[in-house]
């Protein structure tokens, strides 16, 4: 997957945020859908739980999104992606 190896940490967040979103609104218009990640994608869990991979995306976006507003001393990045 392109944006797990992207070497720009603020693009990297965006992406992961976006595709948290949209994962969860699969699970509202399409509950059955399923997914399927390359073998090489560091998850872990069942990517057919789209509200899981949800979590997970979102959760690597917080994180990076604290580390930018640690670095800048504001909450504006993490206001981006709620």
């Amino acid at each position: 997957m392109f944006a797990a190896d992207h070497e720009d940490p603020y693009a990297k967040m965006l992406f992961y945020a976006r595709a948290a979103s949209l994962l969860r609104r699969w699970v509202e218009e399409s509950p059955e859908y399923r997914l399927r990640l390359p073998a090489s994608f560091p998850y872990e869990g069942d990517p057919g739980d789209l509200l899981k991979l949800a979590d997970y995306f979102a959760e690597h976006a917080q994180t990076a999104a604290a580390k930018f507003d640690q670095r800048n001393g504001n909450l504006h990045v993490s206001s981006l992606i709620e």
